[in-house]
């Protein structure tokens, strides 16, 4: 491509055949435009502002470059790799959305040097030709930098490439022309006294010099191609970075030390008034003209992020490069003139200040890029509006950043402010190094925390082979059924996943779970038809699209539902499924951790079962307010009886969250029988006369069929279950042709039977900060609470929001507990909503065993139709609204006085039954329990028979929440992995 050609890329990923040059090419561009008037304006700094000796000033401008430069390097070696912007690359650390708060500061630092470069070279221009004035000079340069942009990085790097030889000529001959000059002082090399303050004060300036280029260096590396490597293109910027800057800093100290006047008067002083100065002052104003080129393109860039994050469907193409050029040189033009009376106060400050937002960035950046990732990102997934694998906002990044500029306040020391700290140091300016330090590793504990790595499997090994056992779904159950079948090493076991794997920490952290049921990535995000009996409301219905299934998004709450649940079962005809034949299959798998009674509990499974780390004091207040209203409290849920109310255990370890694939799959991935496949999503079954052979996939764009030996197992979930077996040709006779699909085995059950927990909401509002939630106050909470989390597993962090709760009997119920109820210590004005502003408490109240059943259907265009059919039966109506009532008056109780709450719902206004039915169609929604959907029995709507095979098939199973014949009596993640369990033992002992 001509230097004259316009570049046509702006923010994509530049493809290997475009990318060209060489690591030559990045030291010319960093060391070119380094040598330029604002450089040495800064190592004038260290004498005008700083007051230091020659000798001192020299040494903390050697070591501020060559410190900062090292970040610089390790920014810019990113860029052959990636191909990215470095602000795309951002979306890495901080999700797609989080992104922006990074990205919205570093435009704000592009425009803050392009103004202060136009300053500088407007009034070095006028200088040397007094007929311009500083606002033209200013003009001139903008103008040119403005061209360059538009045409591109091409006609920057050859702009620089030429500038590099002729502006270090020109460095070379000012020093000789400076100190062989008749007006250089005769005391210049006087040692002076030292000063701390200048020296630490100058050393920071000269870092951040180098490191204020580290959010756009790989802007320019990313055009190399990727056989550079990461060292030559390391080496090759830190000697052009630290090498240009450093010289140019120090002829500008030279230039302070011996003229103490005007700085661009001093230059022309030293170097003799003529021609010669005139031609220095032009060529290193062409340096300003080539930095703000750079400036002003990546700025752009940058720009474009963040409209691209805004209107994600939008393609930037060179028109809107363009534009956005335009519009910044214009920004930047405004700050240039408004500001260039107080530019040398100004500019300290600014560049000061910026090193506070810069720090915590770029600590990240490299921790999260060479240390959490090994350099190897999914680029694809920076430009995905949910962000991909990456997600809509990365917490802990994001809380680490913001922690990291609050915690350097105190120590900073500049002319415009001065932390407490700093004056008890002496105004020493250490502010980025605490940044440094304490970032780095508080990012890399947290991150290497929940860091997950699956082994790397392509489409054509899984084409190439066939498996014993293939399991469809890595979630509750099939990760259990995968480790038990894999234990023998002559059985070959496929497990498949439609999701991406869970390395979000916002997985593994409890507190995330709240940003996972929306998550476009990781969740299937379903939704019902409208519910005609609810307002015609569409109930969101989240699943998990993970390793882990929905135990990877769930609150982790360990409950098994009563003993007669099962007793049912087997009554209706599910042989071998009573309370005494499961109750094994529970505690196989349970590893208590809380000595809880062995009669119920086992101790040497994979799954950790343990307490909340650190409960909200609500959620003991609420354990004593029901006991008031006669509610005992209940310490083990799972043994004899479920009734009463309790912090419920959960399925952590060490305070994280434990999914079933992490407990059960994650250890035992070296086993070289076992295929774990990710992003792999199943289209159809293939099968004949009742056996199955293979199943078709989609993956990574490519369609191919997996072949099986033996059997193959459903672990998809209540809802894709059934709906492969529909897409499959096996369901209803009438529905699936009317869906236009073949009918090979007429199954009427397929898809019926569907039942749910319905829940209610009652919300009290208060102004506590105790409560969990966003406010100035809550501050004192959450700014701690990375390193509660990282240190001792305590703090905000730790809360999977349900931490208490229990079962109770409304005046409607018999023998049995028929409403459960999970305490929330912060405020929810409705489920659906992700994040509140404010504080308060809430009780989700849900029906155990509902009455009202529903249905999943396939429609002509092969997409799922979920139909709850939500209070179909009048019971259901009547058992939420008791238990409506019996929470409102568990959190009227006196132990809630304190904190002066206010009911927001139901609210005051509810007073009659018809009132609470209105509420109740309003505001009812689910508890994420769907179950029954591929029933278990031996009637003719049965989908599957005891041993959870398929009816009429030999080597088909299911084995998940859809084969329940009823819904269990509490949350259903324990008696999946129990199902998991089963499934496995039978067959094994089919074998």
């Amino acid at each position: 491509m001509s230097i004259t050609t316009m570049e046509s890329s702006t923010i994509q990923a530049i493809p290997e055949n475009q990318r060209h040059g060489n690591a030559r090419d990045l030291f010319t561009i960093w060391f070119g435009s380094n040598i330029m008037l604002l450089t040495m304006f800064t190592g004038s700094l260290a004498v005008t502002v700083f007051n230091l000796s020659f000798f001192s000033a020299l040494m903390a401008l050697v070591l501020g470059n060559l410190v900062g430069a090292i970040f610089v390097a390790l920014h810019s070696a990113q860029g052959p790799q990636l191909a990215v912007p470095q602000m795309i690359q951002t979306r890495g650390q901080f999700g797609f959305y989080g992104a922006l708060l990074v990205v919205g500061v570093v435009v704000i630092m592009y425009l803050g040097f392009y103004a202060s470069n136009l300053v500088v070279g407007g009034e070095a221009l006028h200088t040397i030709y007094q007929p311009i004035s500083k606002v033209q000079g200013i003009t001139i340069i903008a103008i040119g930098s403005l061209i360059a942009v538009i045409f591109g990085y091409k006609l920057i790097h050859k702009y620089t490439q030429i500038l590099a030889v002729l502006s270090g000529l020109m460095l070379l001959a000012a020093f000789i022309r400076v100190f062989s000059s008749q007006y250089f002082p005769q005391d210049f090399f006087q040692l002076g006294t030292f000063s701390s303050i200048g020296f630490m004060g100058t050393l920071s300036i000269a870092a951040l010099w180098q490191l204020a280029y580290a959010p756009y260096v790989s802007d320019y590396s990313r055009y190399l191609p990727k056989a550079t490597g990461a060292k030559t293109a390391f080496w090759a910027s830190y000697w052009g970075c630290s090498l240009g800057s450093l010289i140019s800093m120090i002829l500008g100290l030279t230039v302070a030390r011996a003229y103490s006047g005007d700085f661009i008067q001093g230059l022309i002083h030293l170097t003799g008034s003529g021609l010669f100065s005139t031609a220095l002052i032009i060529v290193f104003s062409l340096g300003i003209a080539a930095t703000n080129s750079m400036n002003l393109y990546c700025g752009t860039l940058s720009s474009i992020t963040i409209l691209q994050t805004i209107f994600h469907r939008w393609s930037p193409r060179v028109l809107a490069r363009t534009i956005v050029a335009l519009s910044l040189f214009s920004v930047a033009m405004f700050l240039s003139v408004s500001s260039s009376e107080s530019f040398v106060e100004s500019y300290v400050n600014f560049i000061l200040l910026l090193m506070c937002v810069l720090i915590p960035w770029t600590a990240i950046n490299l921790i999260d890029y060479y240390f959490i990732h090994h350099t190897e990102y999914d680029v694809p997934s920076f430009f995905k509006p949910d962000g991909g694998i990456y997600g809509y906002f990365n917490w802990p990044a994001l809380i680490c950043y913001v922690i990291g500029i609050l915690i350097q306040i105190p120590f900073l020391s500049t002319p415009l402010y001065v932390g407490p700290l700093a004056k008890l140091l002496g105004e020493v300016d250490i502010s980025w190094a605490v940044g440094l330090l304490v970032v780095s590793p508080l990012y890399y504990v947290v991150a290497m925390l929940y860091k997950r790595t699956l082994p790397e499997i392509d489409n054509q090994q899984l084409q190439q082979h066939s498996y014993d056992y293939v399991i469809v779904g890595a979630g509750s159950a099939g990760s259990v059924i995968a480790n038990r079948l894999s234990e023998d090493p002559n059985t070959r076991v496929c497990l498949i996943e439609a999701g991406a794997a869970d390395n979000s920490p916002r997985i593994q952290i409890p507190a995330g779970t709240i940003t996972l049921y929306k998550s476009k990535t990781y969740s299937w995000n379903f939704f019902s038809t409208p519910q005609k009996r609810l307002n015609n409301r569409q109930i969101h219905a989240p699943r998990g699209k993970m390793v882990g299934g929905s135990s990877s998004m769930n609150s982790m709450i360990y409950i098994r539902g009563n003993a007669s649940d099962y007793d049912n079962w087997e009554a209706k005809g599910c042989a071998g499924w009573g309370w005494k034949e499961v109750l094994p299959f529970f505690k196989r798998s349970e590893k208590n951790v809380i000595q809880q009674d062995l009669a119920f509990h086992g101790v040497d499974g994979e799954l950790f079962v343990d307490h909340p780390k650190d409960p909200n004091p609500l959620s003991k207040l609420f354990i004593q307010a029901a006991a008031l209203l006669n509610l005992k409290e209940n310490q083990d849920f799972n043994a004899a009886s479920s009734e009463g109310v309790g912090i419920y255990d959960v399925t952590q370890r060490d305070g994280q969250r434990l999914s079933s694939f992490k407990a059960f799959v994650q250890p035992i991935l070296t086993r070289s029988n076992l295929t774990v496949v990710t992003e792999c999503e199943v289209e159809r079954i293939h099968h004949s006369e009742g056996q199955v052979y293979s199943i078709h996939v989609q993956r990574q764009g490519q369609n191919f069929d997996i072949g099986i030996n033996k059997e193959l197992i459903l672990s998809a979930g209540a809802f894709v279950s059934p709906l492969l077996l529909m897409k499959s040709g096996i369901g209803p006779k009438s529905e699936l042709e009317q869906a236009g699909i073949e009918c090979r085995v007429d199954l009427p059950g397929v898809g019926k039977n569907l039942q749910e927990h319905i829940d209610g909401l009652v919300t009290v509002r208060t102004n506590s900060s105790k409560t969990l939630g966003f406010s100035v106050g809550a501050l004192a909470s959450i700014l701690p609470a990375p390193f509660q989390y990282a240190l001792k597993r305590k703090g905000w962090l730790t809360t999977n929001y349900v931490e208490a709760g229990g079962f109770a009997k409304t005046p409607l119920a018999t023998d049995l507990p028929d409403v459960q109820f999970h305490f929330v210590p912060g405020y929810r004005s409705h489920r659906g909503r992700l994040f509140e502003w404010g504080h308060g408490y809430a009780i989700h109240t849900c029906v155990l065993r509902p009455k009202s059943i529903g249905e999943i259907r396939v429609n002509a265009q092969k997409q799922i139709e979920i139909d709850y059919n939500f209070l179909e039966k009048e019971h259901d109506m009547q058992v939420l609204i008791e238990g409506i009532k019996l929470a409102q008056r568990i959190l009227k109780q006196d132990v809630f006085k304190a904190f002066n709450g206010q009911e927001i719902l139901p609210g005051p206004d509810v007073k009659t039954d018809a009132d609470y039915q209105a509420y109740v169609r309003e505001y009812a929604a689910t508890v994420f329990h769907p179950v029954g959907t591929c029933k278990m029995g031996i009637d003719a709507m049965s989908v599957v028979d005891p041993k959870l095979k398929v009816v009429g098939f030999n080597n088909l199973r299911i084995a998940d929440a859809s084969i329940m014949p009823d819904l269990v009596s509490g949350n259903t993640n324990a008696p999946c992995i129990m199902i998991g369990e089963r499934a496995a033992d039978f067959i094994l002992q089919q074998q």
